[in-house]
């Protein structure tokens, strides 16, 4: 194997075009992947222009308010009441909080899955989707995710966490 992974390291990400394995310190891990069926582009952004739910909003604040286990119980509540392709919005973002919470329980391997995984909801969407400003969350997010790589999971415990950002959004007037 390359890198300095074991195999117990790896952990398998199904439903991607291409499945593989990938390792916190294999060299495959950082590139980009593409998704099974990306969205249609001029459909997500017309549904990206409708406003937040009233529970994804309830998702939003408890995420800003580093509820991460109740946000992502909200926010998936939220994601399967929405039948349209923005409510892939809401997966993107439950995956950062639960990336955020398995640093919080000491979970490396844990936290650079839902990292990955939070890309493939998050990078389709417009730099701005239903008031949530999702280019500022990618940007939160690989910060995180590096910083938490460059630590490594010997050093997990020393992981800043005002690297936990919050989600910048518009409430409706």
């Amino acid at each position: 194997m390359e890198g300095n992974g074991k195999e117990s390291d790896c952990f398998y990400f199904p439903g991607w075009k291409e499945a593989f394995f990938r390792c916190y310190n294999h060299p495959m891990a950082d590139e980009t992947f593409t998704q099974t069926n990306p969205p249609d582009r001029p459909i997500l952004e017309q549904t990206c222009q409708a406003p937040l739910s009233e529970l994804a909003q309830r998702g939003l604040q408890l995420y800003n308010q580093g509820e991460y286990f109740e946000a992502h119980e909200v926010l998936e509540a939220a994601w399967r009441q929405d039948q349209t392709p923005g409510r892939e919005l809401y997966q993107g973002i439950l995956q950062v909080g639960i990336a955020y919470l398995q640093i919080e329980r000491g979970n490396y391997l844990g936290a650079l899955k839902m990292f990955l995984r939070a890309r493939r909801w998050l990078d389709p969407l417009p730099d701005q989707c239903r008031g949530v400003q999702v280019e500022q969350l990618r940007q939160d997010a690989q910060r995180a995710q590096a910083a938490l790589k460059a630590l490594g999971r010997e050093h997990l415990a020393e992981f800043d966490r005002s690297l936990f950002r919050p989600v910048i959004f518009r409430n409706p007037i």
